[in-house]
């Protein structure tokens, strides 16, 4: 009886470990380790500094559960610099797949919220916008919301107004899209202490 207790608990407690999604599959790819990353996936540049070691140190990452499925993705982006280069690693049948990598656009960039969604932000010609979008299991995204403020004439197209405050593309008050925008975003963005350098 007191065996089948035992291996009832051990059951239960492996279940709950699984469902938390506290395995973490990427510490050997951590350490430049690339035999299960899906090289197609993702730019050769990261790859080469993945594999060398010389410049890991550049790099920061955080563990996260973006699509809700209980098991940790992989984000990596530049110290404190995600318009340099930011991506998105998610681990499934045995293979490291990149989701998302960016390098291309420093005025276009994608960071996390703590809440799981992602926000990408372009910035231009005195523009701001974010989208607000989140993962789903198969790697696709869904936008969930939208900013945009304009508070100076565009120096590109005299005809643009300013200032301007959007919300999901409806125009609101300056105070609603700050409070707004502080609720959603500013107070959601995870902490300069919750990313990890690499060694």
């Amino acid at each position: 009886m007191r065996r089948f207790k035992y291996t009832v608990l051990l059951t239960l407690s492996l279940a709950l470990l699984s469902a938390c999604g506290t395995t973490n599959p990427y510490p050997n790819f951590l350490n430049g380790d690339l035999s299960q990353v899906n090289e197609d996936s993702v730019e050769s540049f990261f790859l080469k500094d993945m594999a060398s070691g010389d410049t890991r140190s550049e790099y920061e990452y955080l563990l996260m559960d973006l699509d809700g499925d209980g098991s940790q993705e992989l984000l990596i982006q530049y110290v404190d610099d995600p318009g340099s280069f930011n991506a998105v690693f998610h681990y499934e049948n045995d293979k490291i797949v990149c989701w998302c990598s960016d390098s291309m656009e420093m005025i276009c960039y994608s960071y996390p919220l703590k809440n799981g969604m992602m926000v990408e932000e372009y910035d231009y010609d005195g523009s701001i916008s974010y989208n607000l979008y989140r993962y789903l299991p198969s790697g696709e995204t869904e936008q969930i919301g939208s900013f945009f403020i304009r508070e100076e004439p565009s120096s590109l197209e005299e005809s643009l107004d300013a200032p301007i405050y959007k919300i999901d593309n409806e125009n609101v008050s300056k105070e609603e899209f700050e409070k707004e925008l502080k609720d959603q975003v500013l107070d959601e963005m995870v902490s300069r202490n919750g990313w990890t350098k690499m060694k």
